[in-house]
């Protein structure tokens, strides 16, 4: 597992530049587990990048709601996810997904 506590976030980026929110987190002192460009994982060998879009909601028409999607979280990433108390049902609709922060130590 991971060395130092972890965290788990809710981000929501502003412009949709590559790579913002991994950029933004490492600037701050919080890689992403896993980031191997901005953060400190391997390159080879380490864990898989733990970043996911779980809920993404798209204004497709101006008269009619927007199109939701809610994607369930990779296998690879529950176990990190589970220690710092996500429950998988949770989604960032109103469950308070996306207004809690919780953290854990290793």
């Amino acid at each position: 597992m991971q060395e130092g506590p972890l965290t788990w976030l809710a981000l929501e980026p502003l412009t949709g530049r590559t790579h913002q929110l991994r950029v933004h987190c490492a600037a701050m002192g919080w890689p992403i587990v896993g980031d191997a460009i901005y953060g400190t994982a391997p390159r080879t060998g380490g864990p898989p990048l733990h970043l996911h879009a779980r809920d993404v909601v798209v204004p497709l028409y101006p008269r009619r709601g927007p199109i939701r999607v809610t994607a369930p979280v990779p296998e690879h990433m529950r176990a990190r996810l589970a220690a710092c108390g996500f429950a998988d049902e949770q989604t960032p609709d109103g469950s308070g997904a996306s207004a809690r922060v919780s953290t854990a130590a290793p």
